[in-house]
Parts: structure tokens; C-alpha cells; sequence
């Protein structure tokens, strides 16, 4: 199993990407930055210049907190550079797991950071949307649930993302 740092540790208070990534990293220095895991090109920039948050780079299938999520790698413009990582749980239809999945998620993150900044609980008739934040230094982390609909599955994901921009991109 994977912690949701990707390696990092347990109480720190400043972490400046996600696991041993940085932010401003490029794809390349991303794959050296993470030997071992499943990590793989999903495309090459359609133009010189990807989209702001385009998505170059992604581990299938990592197991965290007992929950399989895919990890996705956004890039700035120009000179690719790392500035979101997102994991997200797919494949799960069932609204009672993808709920235990955020509620143990949750559990790991307080572990490794403590309490959320920030956390929320939206409720109505049909269904809750969840939301817990971390400000931890040079990064904020964001563990959301968004509830199924007729015409969509529950949504949860963690999203990774530096506090100010990129050096350059302001």
C-alpha cells in the first residue's frame, strides 16, 4: 500500500508536491522522481505548448488506504512543468464505497497531516458532497466527495496543487 503522499512523512508541515515530485518539475524529472511506480506518458503535447493543466503523465491502478485511485500529472504552458496532481477513485459505482473510500482517505490524511483546515459537509434530501483541506505549506491538498446523480457517478478525488503560482507563471 501506498500512502497518499506517495512516500512522504507522517506530521510534516511544509510539503512542496506530492510525494517526491515538485512542483515546477518537468514530465521527465516527474518519471526520474518516482522509480519503481507504474508511471506513463497518457500523451504528448498535441501542440509545442500543452494546455495549462493538461495531463501528460498517469499511474493506473495505485493502492491507497486500501482503495485503488489513478494518479494524473497536469503540466503549466509552455515548458511543461508539474503544478496539480490529482488522484481520483474510478471505476466504483457503488455510493456506499466511494463513501467509506473518502471516509478512509480522510483517515489517512489526518494521519500524515492532522486535522483539515478546512472540511465541510454539504447535506439534502437526495445526497451529501464532502470536502476536507490541508494548507501545508508551499501546497494545498483538497479530498472531495461529490455525490451521484441520474446522469453521473460519485466523484472523489485528491487534489494536490501549490499555494502560489509557478515561478514564471504569474
Amino acid at each position: 500500500m501506498v500512502s497518499l503522499a506517495g512516500g512522504g512523512s507522517a506530521g510534516a508541515v511544509d510539503i512542496g508536491g506530492w510525494g517526491k515530485t515538485r512542483w515546477g518539475m518537468t514530465p521527465e524529472e516527474v518519471i526520474a522522481a518516482l522509480p519503481g511506480t507504474r508511471i506513463h506518458r497518457i500523451s504528448e503535447p498535441r501542440v509545442a505548448t500543452p494546455r495549462p493543466g493538461e495531463a501528460l503523465l498517469r499511474i493506473d491502478d495505485l493502492e491507497v488506504a486500501g482503495h485503488v485511485l489513478t494518479v494524473r500529472f497536469l503540466f503549466t504552458w509552455g515548458t511543461p512543468r508539474l503544478n496539480i496532481v490529482n488522484l481520483t477513485l474510478e471505476r466504483e459505482a457503488n455510493p456506499l464505497v466511494v463513501e467509506r473510500a473518502f471516509r478512509d482517505l480522510e483517515k489517512a490524511l489526518v494521519e500524515m497531516y492532522g486535522p483539515p483546515t478546512y472540511r465541510h459537509e454539504d447535506r439534502n434530501e437526495a445526497a451529501t458532497s464532502y470536502t476536507a483541506s490541508w494548507r501545508l505549506g508551499r501546497t494545498n491538498v483538497e479530498l472531495s466527495l461529490l455525490p451521484s446523480s441520474e446522469a453521473l457517478p460519485a466523484i472523489l478525488a485528491v487534489h494536490y496543487a501549490p499555494t502560489e503560482p509557478l515561478e514564471g507563471e504569474r
